[in-house]
């Protein structure tokens, strides 16, 4: 089960709930609106906000402030750190020593790519260019 894809009402796992609970705490984000969402969708809520995430915003860290080697095998929160890490191609093993905060901090980014820059080819500067002389010759009436 995708647990990244599910709305956030489906799940009736406590410490997931905990979980989504200090995130909205951590970022000042608005529970109410949540449930109907994914965490995807507060993941990339996050990232596009440019929110900070932080655990001294969280009154109480239960789930973000534990490691993930100490989360229990097959529990959703878990499971939601693997996905995680299989969607930036990292193994869940890496993440063993760091804390499921760090682990949300070094992968939410993946669900907000910005916007490639768009670069002119030099054949495209070129004809703006020579575009812009002709329109500012007839501007000045020489053509």
């Amino acid at each position: 089960m995708k647990y990244i894809e599910t709305n956030i009402s489906e799940i009736s796992d406590p410490t997931f709930q905990i979980l989504v609970n200090e995130l909205c705490d951590c970022v000042r984000f608005n529970r109410d609106e949540a449930p109907e969402k994914t965490l995807r969708f507060l993941l990339m809520a996050i990232g596009r906000e440019e929110r900070k995430l932080s655990l001294s915003r969280a009154p109480v860290s239960f789930v973000l402030g534990t490691k993930v080697s100490k989360l229990p095998h097959g529990s959703v929160t878990w499971h939601v750190c693997k996905e995680l890490g299989q969607m930036t191609g990292t193994p869940i093993e890496v993440f063993d020593a760091q804390t499921v905060l760090t682990v949300i901090k070094k992968t939410y980014k993946i669900f907000c790519p910005k916007p490639a820059r768009l670069r002119l080819t030099k054949a495209h500067k070129s004809y703006n260019h020579a575009t812009s002389l002709i329109i500012r010759r007839r501007q000045n009436g020489s053509l």
